[in-house]
């Protein structure tokens, strides 16, 4: 055999061939690459309506606001506790909507220029809203913002008058929250 170029070249790509053959053969499960692992399954979402409960210190600003020098407030006359309920729909994971409504604390008041006439303020308020909300540290504990129009109706009532009044005026909240899951997918925050 006469070494030529074209020989030469021949022998490499055969010598070249048996020792690719040989190495892939000589590999086997133990020295092979595992597949990679397969991509857990994106998490999914279902639009839910939602029940929320809420309880908590509600400033009033009664007594602050308050231009008769003769009425003595007796009971939460800036603020005290109210309650509130909303139902929400989340149509999306981080945002919902909410229609809801608050009872604010009752200001009891006694006028001191007579010993017959206690008064008292009353109040409560319904809004529609959006609302963003995060998971914070597990699952079921989120913290919210939300923005929308409220509807507040005032009542003052003593034994000589009784004013109401009403007015609309924007609402802004922040807050956290956790829901319950009840059966399925609906819950109830709190």
């Amino acid at each position: 055999m006469k070494l030529t170029v074209k020989n030469i070249i021949n022998m490499s790509v055969v010598v070249l061939s048996v020792a690719v053959a040989g190495v892939a053969q000589a590999g086997g499960p133990d020295y092979l690459t595992p597949p990679p692992a397969a991509k857990p399954a994106a998490p999914t979402f279902s639009p839910e309506l939602y029940v929320q409960a809420n309880v908590g210190y509600a400033a009033t600003g009664w007594e602050s606001a308050d231009g008769d020098a003769n009425n003595v407030y007796t009971s939460n006359g800036n603020g005290g506790i109210g309650f509130g309920g909303a139902i929400g729909y989340k149509f999306m994971p981080h945002f919902s909507v909410e229609l809801g409504g608050l009872y604010l604390p009752e200001a009891k008041y006694t006028v001191s220029t007579s010993n017959d006439k206690t008064g008292k303020r009353s109040s409560w308020a319904g809004y529609f809203a959006g609302k963003l909300s995060a998971p914070l540290l597990m699952k079921n504990l989120d913290i919210y913002g939300k923005a929308g129009v409220l509807y507040r109706s005032l009542q003052n009532k003593n034994k000589s008058i009784d004013e109401k009044g009403s007015y609309v005026e924007p609402v802004f909240a922040v807050g956290a929250e956790y829901m319950f899951h009840a059966v399925g997918e609906s819950g109830m925050h709190i």
